[in-house]
This record gives structure tokens, sequence and C-alpha cells, in this order.
């Protein structure tokens, strides 16, 4: 090998290892590096002040005569506040620009540090307090998704992990600078000059472009650049809702939160009572050792998240499980520290367990970041802050089983297990986890098409992307790719077994889809509940019977203007209409529709469908059992629904039905799209065409009737 070929062989060989943190081109992936360090230093001024207030509460309670619960009382103002923010902060980051945002919130958490420093008594303390809590609260939501926008999905744990290390940097170093100044000082100096940073910050922030939501999710589902800068329409706060809690992996990750919580807040509150009433160990001896663990958090970050990294980089299912297993390390060394007769080999435990957990919440953020829907992501990152709630209500318990039996006990038979429960529950995600990774990004993919199909004037009502179903773990569809216009109207064809009803049944929310996506008017329903479904205007018209048997006809029809009740002369006149259409329901307006014939309850089926006016309407088996002249009845009304400017599938065996219908065809065998084009061409695929659908077809193109 030349001695150039050597050196290119060096320069595009992968950075791998402890390297990979410090060299940029590997840990951003040529992503810019300049958001991270704003991220970073914003963090890094955050914990400035809030660990500045830690070390310095007894110098501020001395100052103003301030009992311990008054104290106390301050502190939980702070810390309680930014957990009722965090939602509506979340919400509104979802739709706004995140990174003026966060220098808002930087500028105003400044201002009230500098506060803290100008507070004269109590009240003015905890104002200070309280507004420089809620301002904090905008950074769970807007850092961790601006990351997500940012960085690709290959560097995410990398990223997550660099942004760990400023908040661990931020524990090490704010005792040490707080402590300095108010000896040198006064114990108002800090907050006055930890303002300054965060204000510099902020206006870098400020020359920062803010990132698409969804780009990087895109860009690894295989979207070219201009496809992946479109922009998602963010969600409303309940569809935002629905939207995260259809996400099965995040559910169970947010299941396993507060076990988490509870255990990380009982340790962190325990640890130095440990110390204190096992070993005697004084406020000097025990601020060194927090910081010799904060310390080897920052060594175990730099040490394992590559390890982490590659974990991630082979799916979600596997960061998952690395994330299990770390819970389950810290959870068994926290019960072995727990029961160390000296302080050495304590103090030796701790700063190994430091290692493991340091990776743990990076590796655990990176996988929430590939799970949660791109445009809902910064209410999915509040969410699971909420989940840690729980965590806060139990540590009286914890502290008194402490009280009662001994911090080791406590240490060693509650905070252990519930690490372990939390873990376990995580891994229990991991079947999951690699499907909904899948589904975001086939979603965003969709959504983003459906989007630049709209602003170049054709509209695509209805995108189904990779769709899978199955009933009770036996998969019915495979990958189903389906697209139908505004206004258009369409013939899903396909023998019995197909899949045909079952693809309706996903689309209008009463069979969920397994994988893929379903995106309707631009807006993803994949997971959305049928009465949601009805909402946005989608009606379904199933395959037998449509109707209440049990109901008279006049109240079925009333059933189907739910939607309308505040609309009684658009009611009355549709309903006029379809009478007009069906003489024969008029007659039989106060009998049961159970009592009708099979033709008489399709009409009424068909009449419900034109009175709801829906956007796009599905109809399942129209001909299936009836006469061809009742036939050709219904025929009349559904081309009457559709010139209302309604989308129709029509599900149906006879292709002289779609060919009278439907100038597009889709057909399905064995769960698969075989054909997708003008329905005439049918005719001429005998490989797609089973005989009996030619048969049908010819039968009908002489005028021997329709099948």
């Amino acid at each position: 090998m030349s001695e150039i070929d050597v050196q290119h062989a060096e320069e595009t060989a992968p950075v791998t290892g402890i390297r990979a943190l410090f060299d940029r081109r590997a840990l951003l992936a040529g992503a810019p590096f300049l958001p991270l360090l704003v991220l970073f230093g914003l963090r890094i001024a955050d914990d400035l002040d809030a660990q500045a207030f830690n070390t310095l509460v007894p110098d501020i309670a001395r100052s103003f005569h301030l009992s311990n619960a008054e104290v106390l009382s301050v502190a939980s103002a702070a810390a309680f506040l930014p957990l009722v923010a965090v939602v509506p902060i979340a919400y509104v980051a979802d739709r706004r620009n995140r990174l003026r945002m966060a220098a808002a919130g930087a500028v105003v958490w400044g201002a009230f540090s500098m506060f803290t420093g100008w507070a004269w008594n109590i009240w003015a303390l905890f104002g200070a307090r309280a507004g420089s809590g809620i301002a904090k609260a905008v950074n769970e939501p807007t850092h961790r998704s601006l990351i997500a926008d940012l960085y690709p999905v290959t560097v995410r744990a990398n990223v997550y992990s660099a942004y760990e290390l400023a908040l661990n940097f931020g524990l090490f170093i704010a005792p040490l600078l707080a402590g300095t100044l108010a000896v040198a000082f006064s114990w108002r100096t800090p907050f006055m000059l930890f303002a300054i940073p965060a204000w510099v910050m902020a206006l870098v922030a400020l020359r920062l472009r803010e990132p698409v939501r969804g780009r990087q999710e895109r860009l690894a589902a295989g979207a070219g650049e201009e496809l992946a800068a479109v922009a998602e329409r963010p969600p409303t706060f309940g569809e935002a809702g629905r939207l995260l809690w259809n996400v099965r992996a995040l559910r169970r990750i947010w299941y396993a939160l507060p076990f988490y919580g509870v255990s990380t807040y009982a340790f962190n509150s325990l640890i130095s009572l440990y110390y204190d009433h096992n070993f005697h160990a004084n406020a000097g001896v025990r601020g060194a050792i927090l910081s010799g663990a904060s310390a080897a958090t920052m060594v175990g970050l730099l040490l394992g998240t590559p390890l982490a990294q590659r974990f991630v980089q082979r799916g979600g299912n596997a960061g998952l499980r690395l994330i299990a297993l770390l819970g389950v390390v810290v959870g068994a060394g926290v019960a072995v520290l727990a029961g160390m007769p000296s302080l050495g080999l304590a103090v030796l435990m701790h700063v190994s367990l430091a290692v493991p957990a340091a990776l743990l919440m990076p590796s655990l953020y990176s996988v929430i970041s590939l799970v949660t829907p791109p445009r809902a992501r910064a209410l999915g990152f509040a969410y699971c802050f909420l989940w840690l709630i729980p965590g806060f209500l139990l540590l009286p318990v914890v502290g008194g089983i402490s009280d009662h039996y001994g911090i080791r006990v406590a240490l060693a038979l509650v905070v252990a297990p519930v690490y372990a429960i939390g873990s376990f529950i995580i891994s229990t995600a991991g079947a999951l986890v690699d499907g909904d990774i899948a589904r975001v990004r086939t979603s965003t993919l969709a959504q983003a098409e459906a989007a630049r199909a709209r602003s170049e004037g054709r509209s695509k009502l209805l995108i189904c992307r990779g769709v899978d179903v199955g009933y009770e773990g036996v998969r019915v569809l495979f990958g189903v790719d389906f697209e139908v216009a505004d206004g258009e109207m369409v013939a899903l064809l396909g023998t019995n077994g197909a899949g045909k009803s079952t693809l309706l049944r996903a689309i209008c929310g009463l069979t969920p889809a397994s994988g893929g996506a379903i995106i309707f008017d631009g807006d993803d329903i994949t997971a959305t509940e049928p009465a949601q479904a009805a909402r946005h205007g989608i009606v379904l018209m199933p395959g037998g019977r449509g109707v209440f048997p049990s109901l008279t006809v006049a109240e079925n029809m009333r059933m189907a203007t739910w939607l309308y009740s505040g609309e009684p002369q658009r009611v009355r006149e549709s309903t006029e209409q379809v009478l007009d259409f069906f003489p024969a329901l008029r007659a039989r307006w106060n009998q049961r529709a159970g009592n009708l014939s099979g033709g008489e309850q399709q009409m009424l089926s068909l009449s419900q469908a034109f009175v709801a006016r829906p956007r796009l309407l599905l109809i399942d088996e129209l001909s299936l059992g009836l006469a061809p002249v009742i036939v050709e009845q219904l025929l009349g009304i559904v081309r009457a629904i559709h010139a209302q400017g309604t989308a129709v599938v029509l599900v149906e065996q006879s292709v002289n039905v779609a060919l009278t219908l439907a100038p597009r065809a889709v057909f399905l065998e064995k769960g698969e799209v075989r054909f997708d084009g003008p329905t005439a061409q049918l005719l001429s695929r005998d490989d797609v065409l089973h005989s009996v659908f030619i048969e049908g077809a010819v039968a009908g193109l002489g005028g021997a009737g329709v099948r």
C-alpha cells in the first residue's frame, strides 16, 4: 500500500472509543457544533445558580434569620414550580421557535438569579427562587427536543452524553465557585455573577437557526434533503396526548420512570446521611465524596458513551437492553454499598456505581428521542419529567423506613429492589421499540410527502405507508402502500381473505395497525380512536348490514348526524335528499331497521353516509348478495355522495361494479398490493386477476348483469 493510500485510510477510518467524544466529526457526524456548545453553556449556567443556592443555604438562612422550615419552603418553590410549568411550556415549544424560547428562559432566570442576590427579605427571596424555577422549566422540553432535531440518529447517544456532561460539570464546579466567592465577598455575589454567562449564551442562541422538526428521522428513512426539510403541522394538545400515549415503548418507559425516580431521589437524599450515621463523616468529607462521585460520573460518560452509542445504533431493542442491564447493575451496587463495613470500601463502591449510572439517562433519552413523534417531542420529554413526580411523593415513605429500620435497610431493601423493578419494566419494551422507531420514521416521511403534495397542488387526502395489521399474532396486511387523492374514487379489489376489510378497519381506527403509518389530510391517524376518525371525516359502511337493527329508520338517520346537531337546517335538507333517492325508506320511516330487507338496509347505510357528508367514505362490499336492480339504485347515491366532494374507497369483488364507478383500482392479494392503476387495465392482467373476476367482468361487459 502506498503512502497516499495509508493516509487516505487513516482519514476515512471511523473514530471510536473515548476519542469519539473529543472529535467533532465523530461526535456529531458532521452536524454543527455551536448549537451543542450553546445548550451545554445554558445547562451549566442553570446548574451554577441551582447548586449555588444549595451550597449557600446556611449563609442565606443566617442572613434572613430563617428557620429550617422557611428555608425548605423557599427551596421547594424552585423545585416544584417547574413541574407545574413544564407541560404548557412544552406545548408551546412544539409549535414555536425553541431556540428563542431557550434564550428567553435563560434571560429570565438569569434576571431572577441576580434578583436572588438583591433579595431584601424572605418574600423577595421566595419570589426570586420561584421565578427562577419557572424560567428553568424551559430547559427540559426545549433542549432535549432540539438535540433530537439538530443531530443525526446515528449519534444521539453521543450528543446526549455530551449534554449530560454539562450537568455533571455544573454539579462539580458550582459548589466550589459559589463557596469561594461567598467567602471572598458575600453569599449574594455568586448569584449576581452567574447571571452573566446565562445572558451571553442567550445572545448566541438567538443567532442560531431553528431546526426542522423530524428532519433527522426523514433522512434516516431515506428521504432526500428537499423532502426532509418539509415542516410538519404541530398537533393540538389532545392530539399530542393521544399520539404519545399510543407509542407503546414510550408508555412502558413512562411506567418505569416512577421507580427510577423514587430510587434515584431516595439514594441522593440518603447517601450523605448514610456516611454521617454509619461512618461519622463530617461535612468536608461528605462534600469531597460527592464531588468525587460527580467526577467519576464524568469519567463514566467519557468511557462508556462509545459503548452506549454502539448499542443504540444497533436499534432501540439493543439500547433498552443496555439500559435495563445498567439499572440492574446500579441496583445491585446500591445493595452492596449498603452493607459495606468501612468508609474506604463504601466510597470505592459509590464511585464505581457512578460509572454505569452515568450512562443510563443519556441512553434512555436517546431511545425516547427515537420513538417520540417529532411534532410532539417537546411534550414527550415533558411528560417523562412528570412521570418522575411519584418519586418525590414516595420519598417520605423511604425516609420513614430509614428512621425505623436504619439507612442500610432502606438502601438495600427499598432503593435497590425498586431500581431493579424499573429495569424490568424497561426490558419489557424491548420487543416494541424497534417497531415504534420504524413507525415514527415512516409517519414523519409520509406527512412530509402529504405536505409537499398540497403545496404543489396535488392534494393527497389519504396516505398509507408500509401498513401492517394482524389479529391475535397472525399478520393479515404486509407493508401495504395505498393512496387516495381528495375527491377521488378508488376500487379496492381482491379475493376473500386478501385483507381489504382489514385495511378499511385500520384506516377508520377499528383495528390498530401494528406497523407503518396512516396519514389523513396531513395528520398521522395511525393510532386514532374510531370516534376521532369520524370527527376527521372518515365514515365506514361495513360489510353486511351497517345499521342498528333495534332502532327505527328515523333513529338511525339521527344517529348519523350526531356531529352536526348544531346545524338542523343542513340535516333536514340532507335527509330530504336521501329520501328522494330511496322512497322505500320514507315509507318505512318509523319501522325498525332490523325489519328491512337486505337491499333496504344497504340503502339506509348509504343514506347515513350521505347525511354525514364525510371527507372519506369507506364502503365494504356494496353489491354482495343484492339483486342487480338494487345495486343500480345504490350506485346512484354513491355517485351523489362522490359529487359532494367526498373521496370514496369501494371494496368490491365485482369488477363490473368497479369498472362502472371507479377510474382507479388497487388489487390486494394475501395482504399485499399486486396492482395499482386504471381499472380497465385489470382486464389485461391475467397474472393478477383470477378467473372469477374475469368471468364477472366479461359477463358485465356483455350485458349479462352485475356480478
